[in-house]
């Protein structure tokens, strides 16, 4: 079984389902997105969507390390009144470690919406195995002076129930 978590809310639904749309037209494996809806409507629109498997934002912040991660990504002038902004965007990481911890899953790769596959997702996979994390780099220009933050593309990262992993 191939897990992915993805996270987003109403606005970025369409990209959600198109992302895995495009894992089942080109993969032969079984597989589920743990998808985190950031919101109710888009919670009840995934609840019946095969190979979804939706989770409220209403769940992920009972648990205990939410608050850790709100203070650590504090509001931001411009954020919306429940000033979501700025820890949403950590919510990638943070409900990829949730789901390790909490659902015990052999292996996790988070995937963000906007991205789809055009050839079988399990090249991925095999591309990562007896790794703890896997990375890509961005496929652009990339001159040795330039190899800080932005190197490497978070809309795709790997992750095994290692405790290696579980500590990144």
């Amino acid at each position: 079984m191939i897990h992915i978590s993805a996270v987003s809310d109403y606005n970025y639904l369409l990209y959600g389902l198109s992302l895995r749309d495009s894992i089942e037209k080109h993969t032969n494996e079984n597989f589920v997105i743990h998808y985190l809806a950031i919101d109710e409507k888009t919670e009840d629109f995934l609840k019946d969507i095969p190979n979804i498997k939706v989770y409220s934002i209403k769940e992920i912040k009972k648990d205990p390390m939410f608050e850790v991660l709100k203070k650590h990504n504090p509001p931001v002038e411009g954020d919306p009144e429940d000033h979501s902004a700025q820890y949403q965007y950590a919510l990638a990481s943070f409900f990829t470690h949730y789901l390790m911890r909490n659902k015990n899953l052999e292996h996790c790769l988070y995937i963000d919406c906007d991205i789809m596959f055009y050839a079988d997702i399990k090249k991925v996979i095999d591309s990562v195995k007896n790794k703890d994390v896997g990375l890509i780099i961005h496929k652009h220009l990339v001159l040795d002076y330039m190899q800080g933050p932005g190197y490497y593309n978070v809309g795709i990262v790997y992750f095994s129930n290692s405790e290696k992993s579980l500590e990144c």
